[in-house]
């Protein structure tokens, strides 16, 4: 089982205190990690510095790829209105398997996304 974080759990800084007592995976899409670094960039955080924090916290860096692309629903991809709102949450969405679970402040658009409820811990 991977637990999957999305970009605005790195505003809570309690769960991210938890999560050095998880035995399961803990992975980032490589989307997320460019989401975050904008961010970190804007409070001169550079690339190198994150890397390290997840590294030191063994947090994994999984890239997004044309298998994960070739997964998201059609209707997300065709839809310019859902696009614009969902492209990015689509594309997280798409690393997460069958027993794997999302961590996000922001369970609305998963669900939308069709990701199953028991999936997604809102923190």
């Amino acid at each position: 089982m991977t637990m999957w974080l999305d970009t605005n759990v790195f505003w809570n800084k309690q769960f991210l205190l938890e999560i050095k007592t998880f035995s399961d995976e803990v992975a980032i899409s490589s989307i997320v990690f460019y989401e975050r670094l904008r961010q970190l960039l804007k409070h001169s955080i550079t690339a190198a510095d994150f890397r390290q924090y997840l590294e030191n916290n063994k947090i994994y860096i999984r890239d997004f790829t044309s298998a994960e692309g070739n997964s998201i629903p059609q209707p997300i991809i065709t839809d310019d209105k859902l696009w614009k709102s969902l492209a990015r949450d689509a594309m997280i969405a798409s690393h997460i398997g069958p027993n794997d679970i999302i961590v996000t402040s922001n369970s609305k658009d998963f669900i939308a996304l069709e990701i199953p409820f028991k999936q997604i811990l809102q923190v």
